[in-house]
């Protein structure tokens, strides 16, 4: 575990000791004494011995291309690694179970790591139930002593398999034979903390180092895994032309269907026709991006988004409220004037799950008597949309991200979830997670997405060409040297603090000679420094030495922390309320907040090169630290951009 934890602090530029304390918790004597006198403190040695294996009949992995062969060789002791595309409607829970059956009956650990604790638990209840093993489950929030009595179970080989969050990376599993990891492209498997590990690359690397295998299983192929397959250290697994016809429901947008004359609302006519035609067979499910009822306003004026000016949060409109209040310190907006333009009228900008079920009952009204109710923050449930008398004949409207649909994992639903630019992944990660949970076509599902979808989308989810999409999309940030196809690093912190560090970071990479170029160049280079330093920081691309280029300086948006319930707001000179923002380079779907003042450049470089850049920028990093040169800095390998 500490050579695990030694490369990848070295392939993130970071630090072995934040990995450590995250692989090892802190000693809880109560439950290792518990321990000791239950179990004793010898390590037990695995009793499974089988001699052959091969997959059930009705194994899930029967219907994908290349699944029956991997189970295969997990069960012989090898260790192939493998990206699999999952198929509408199947059952994740289930192709886990085998996975983890062909590792166990070569007598070797497994390892399981999901985005959530709500999944993790649902996974290892499924697992425990289906191959009878003894499942040790590992969140970050559970008690300091369940964590440490789990911690010992794995450490002793009592519990062989584990199914946990992004901290279940480092659990001391012995003789690990498999590791799996759940849609590795959610932004909930990045580590928060220096040194900014994601659980998928981290989860390889151990594979890797024991020989066991790794699988990355979700509907939607992401970029690291794209990487890996481009490499050839992973092999792409997907679903029989007939399984995937079989599954996939009709996808279609309302811009098909027929118009609704002059006036073309949010949710068209054509959406409310779809809706009742579902209702005659089961519930329905509307997705919307946000939930609330209008979580983000405006200025009526000049559009400007509303910002409170207390924090700098933004300004939202919750069900029968008088008005507007700040989403982030929750004061009253009442006075609140535009800073651009001095009006005082607010205009919606985004609506949420609880407006969109107001427009959804209003449209249904007509059909008869029927119940919209929708999911999202708990606050809202208060409003009587809690239960259905009908759970068969109901519309549900929900957020992305809130639980499921009663009455069936795979209801029938229109969708009108927002595409934003930049966020391509995460978006078709989203639509995949929707369009897996609809019946088949031949069954009756239909999926329709209202508000805009581009019609490249809208082929890839007809056809389930998540790979294909995947492959071009690498493809295209290879041509323009973005990441994973390249090695990049972000600094983020003050102005002259990260012009700073680039100085000491280009020292490091003369005195190293990691570079490849010839002496002259380099004296060239150091001999030029001086003058080259001062552009460091005026945009653009700029070479930083022999093979290494800068990028930016562009405005940084660091995530934000939630503040804790009973701590004040921070003060507004503190924040720019101009320079708020949604989402940014911390990741989608994440709250960042840009620091005044604060910048990030990137440094960039070709793969065979990206381990010499990240040890010249630790080296880099310690020394600026050391001699006390500036404020603290950001570092992040491979940055979302």
């Amino acid at each position: 575990m500490y050579g695990l934890c030694v490369d990848a602090a070295a392939r993130c530029a970071g630090s072995a000791a934040d990995l450590l304390s995250l692989a090892v918790p802190e000693r809880h004597a109560r439950a290792e004494k518990a321990h000791l006198a239950a179990h004793g403190g010898d390590i037990r040695a695995d009793r499974l011995a089988v001699e052959s294996y091969e997959a059930a009949v009705g194994s899930p992995w029967r219907a994908y291309l290349g699944g029956p062969a991997f189970l295969r060789r997990v069960a012989a002791g090898q260790g192939p690694s493998a990206v699999c595309c999952e198929l509408p409607g199947s059952d994740a829970v289930a192709m886990l179970a085998d996975a983890v059956s062909a590792a166990r009956a070569s007598g070797r650990g497994c390892l399981i790591v999901v985005p959530t604790r709500r999944e993790a638990s649902r996974i290892a209840e499924g697992v425990a139930a289906a191959t009878g093993e003894s499942v040790a489950l590992v969140v970050a929030d559970e008690p300091h002593e369940s964590r440490y009595a789990a911690f010992l179970r794995i450490l002793t080989g009592i519990d062989r398999v584990v199914v946990g969050t992004r901290s279940a990376v480092w659990a001391p599993v012995g003789d690990l034979g498999l590791v799996a990891v759940l849609d590795d492209a959610s932004p909930n498997l990045r580590e928060q903390h220096a040194p900014y590990v994601r659980a998928g690359e981290a989860l390889a690397m151990r594979a890797a180092r024991e020989g066991a295998a790794f699988l990355s299983l979700s509907g939607c192929v992401s970029l690291s895994a794209q990487a890996m397959i481009e490499r050839g250290e992973a092999a792409l697994v997907r679903g029989e032309p007939t399984a995937l016809r079989a599954s996939l429901p009709r996808v279609s947008a309302a811009e098909q269907w027929e118009r609704d004359g002059a006036s073309w609302s949010r949710l068209p006519e054509s959406t409310f026709a779809l809706v009742r035609h579902g209702l005659d067979e089961g519930p329905v499910l509307v997705v919307v991006p946000r939930a609330g009822y209008i979580p983000l306003t405006a200025c009526a004026s000049c559009r400007e988004i509303a910002r409170c000016e207390t924090c700098g949060g933004s300004l939202g409109l919750d069900f029968r409220e008088p008005g507007p209040r700040c989403r982030r310190c929750g004061l009253s907006a009442a006075r609140w004037r535009c800073p651009e333009c001095g009006e005082a009228a607010f205009a919606r900008s985004a609506l949420g799950s609880h407006r969109t079920a107001e427009e959804s009952r209003q449209g249904l009204s007509r059909n008869g008597n029927r119940h919209v109710r929708f999911a999202g923050q708990r606050r809202h449930r208060r409003f009587g949309l809690r239960q259905a008398p009908n759970r068969r004949r109901h519309a549900r409207i929900r957020a992305c991200g809130a639980g499921r649909v009663p009455g069936g994992p795979r209801p029938r639903f229109p969708v009108s979830p927002g595409r934003r630019a930049g966020l391509e992944i995460e978006f078709v990660r989203r639509a995949c997670r929707i369009v897996a949970r609809v019946r088949p076509a031949r069954e009756g599902g239909h999926v329709m997405f209202a508000g805009g979808i581009d019609p490249v989308f809208l082929r890839m989810l007809n056809t389930w060409g998540q790979p294909d999409f995947a492959a071009g999309l690498y493809a295209q940030r290879r041509e323009l040297k973005l990441p994973p196809s390249a090695f990049w690093l972000a600094v983020t912190g003050e102005s002259r603090s990260v012009r700073t560090y680039l100085g000491v970071l280009r020292s490091s990479l003369f005195r190293g000679g990691g570079f490849g170029g010839e002496t002259a160049e380099r004296h060239a280079d150091a001999a030029s420094d001086a003058h080259s330093r001062d552009p460091l920081l005026t945009g653009g691309i700029v070479r930083l030495a022999s093979g290494y280029e800068l990028l930016g300086p562009v405005s940084s948006a660091r995530p934000r922390k939630r503040r804790k319930s009973g701590t004040p707001p921070r003060r507004a000179s503190a924040l720019s309320p101009a320079a708020l923002s949604e989402t940014g380079p911390g990741g989608a779907g994440r709250r960042t907040v840009a620091r005044r003042g604060e910048v990030t450049v990137y440094v960039r470089c070709a793969h065979a090169l990206g381990s010499s850049l990240a040890v010249h920028a630790r080296a880099a990093h310690r020394e600026y630290t050391a001699k006390q040169l500036g404020p603290s800095l950001r570092l992040e390998v491979d940055p979302d951009v």
